[in-house]
């Protein structure tokens, strides 16, 4: 081969079809698992969102109807409405969804059959996903910019003396404030 460079080039490319197949079979692969991951952790993510949202300030174990547990069957119903198991040849799709201290966390898992890399020993690829969702009330604060001008003394239709069964807009102001406080 050294010195006969007659036809080499089949025996490079025999040689260089190996390494060839691995990257592109890799590639192929590779994207097929990013595709069946994210397709779980959205399934996963919309699952635990409605457990979460399904049990309100509730308990996570509700019973409704003949359902038990009606929070974790509605977080499994979403899953399985947002991930397709036919998609990609993924296999034993499973899914799990507890509550602690209210809480929701889930995990998912799928078996992803390769393709390519078969030929290189890798025959699956087991993928896992987890999510969790929670309620929090931020700490919110409220401002009022009130009108205390002269106009406020009128009353509700614009006149200057108000009747025995109406206040001023000011007094009405107030009611109102103190209302939304309480």
């Amino acid at each position: 081969l050294a010195r006969d460079t007659r036809a080499n080039t089949l025996a490079l490319m025999t040689m260089a079809l190996i390494p060839l197949a691995g990257m592109v079979g890799g590639g192929i692969d590779i994207s097929r698992m990013y595709i069946v991951k994210t397709r779980l952790q959205h399934a996963c993510d919309a699952g635990a969102l409605a457990g979460r949202k399904t049990m309100g300030g509730g308990t996570w174990a509700q019973q409704v109807g003949s359902d038990p547990n009606f929070p974790e069957t509605t977080a499994k119903r979403y899953f399985d409405a947002n991930y397709n198991k036919a998609a990609y040849g993924a296999t034993s799709v499973s899914k799990t969804f507890s509550e602690s201290a209210g809480k929701v966390s889930g995990t998912a898992q799928a078996v992803l059959p390769m393709t390519i890399m078969r030929i290189f020993g890798k025959t699956t690829e087991t993928l896992s996903v987890t999510c969790d969702a929670e309620m929090r009330l931020p700490n919110t604060d409220v401002m009022f910019v009130l009108d205390t001008t002269g106009s406020m003394n009128y009353c509700p239709n614009g006149n200057t003396s108000c009747n025995g069964n109406t206040s001023s807009r000011i007094g009405q102001l107030r009611i109102a404030v103190k209302c939304f406080y309480q």
